[in-house]
């Protein structure tokens, strides 16, 4: 077997419509969110050419969206950390996740193209659970 090396595994622009938010009317409605991820992982995958040995970006959004669709939250932070955290759980090659997560143009009195939260979790930050 070849030998691990570091490298990261990247979702940009993931996008569902959920309904999260803290206003009742947000949580009826719903919205747009993107998720952006990068995921450290150390594994032969860049010199053995073998699916097996890497973390498959498919199964990583397929898990974002069944959180989105599974759940419904007040703040964007508690969304990004149940990524994470799922993320950490399910990927046992997955040594750190960055989650950044945005809702395109969001109610409130200012225009921005974006608002939300960058949020990291390493594996060593969890309970030993998730190790």
């Amino acid at each position: 077997m070849p030998p691990s090396e570091p490298y990261e595994v990247v979702i940009d622009g993931l996008e569902a419509y959920a309904y999260h938010g803290v206003p009742q009317s947000e949580r009826e409605t719903g919205h747009r969110y993107c998720v952006s991820l990068r995921v450290a992982v150390v594994s032969p995958a860049p010199r053995s050419d073998d699916v097996a040995d890497t973390i498959d970006y498919g199964a990583l959004a397929e898990l974002v969206m069944g959180i989105h669709r599974s759940s419904a939250y007040f703040t964007v932070e508690a969304l990004a950390r149940r990524i994470a955290v799922e993320i950490l759980e399910r990927f046992p090659l997955a040594q750190s996740v960055q989650v950044l997560l945005v809702k395109p143009l969001p109610p409130m009195p200012y225009v921005v193209a974006a608002a939300g939260v960058e949020l990291t979790l390493t594996r060593d930050s969890l309970p030993e659970a998730v190790q």
